[in-house]
């Protein structure tokens, strides 16, 4: 398994992670709980962290991910630690990570073809 689709499949499995921490909440429940806040933090830095490890080959062959706003949030999160803007957290996840996770599985879809391998 390549070192792209590693990472990818982490990416992936992190969003779903947010998906569960997040399901059936309102704005209103994310910006009072505090455990879900902290998992969802420490959750969008991961995907930070593995958004910079992917090649820089995979990022240019698949322009349609933002792939510096998922890692400079996640800078911004390390960077205010102490003063997170969770409205700005809670629409990343709520508008952003959506999106993302469809893209990251297709093109994991792709590159697990027989064409790519």
């Amino acid at each position: 398994m390549s070192k792209n689709t590693l990472y990818l499949k982490r990416i992936k499995d992190t969003i779903t992670d947010v998906e569960g921490f997040t399901n059936g909440l309102t704005e209103k429940e994310f910006l009072q709980n505090k455990e879900t806040q902290y998992a969802v933090q420490l959750a969008i830095e991961m995907i930070g962290e593995a958004t910079k490890n992917l090649t820089a080959d995979l990022k240019m062959g698949n322009t349609q991910v933002q792939w510096k706003k998922f890692a400079d949030i996640q800078d911004d999160l390390v960077q205010r630690y102490f003063q997170v803007d969770l409205e700005l957290v809670w629409n990343f996840v709520q508008e952003s990570l959506p999106e993302m996770k469809q893209t990251i599985v297709e093109i994991l879809k792709e590159t697990q073809s027989p064409e790519h391998r």
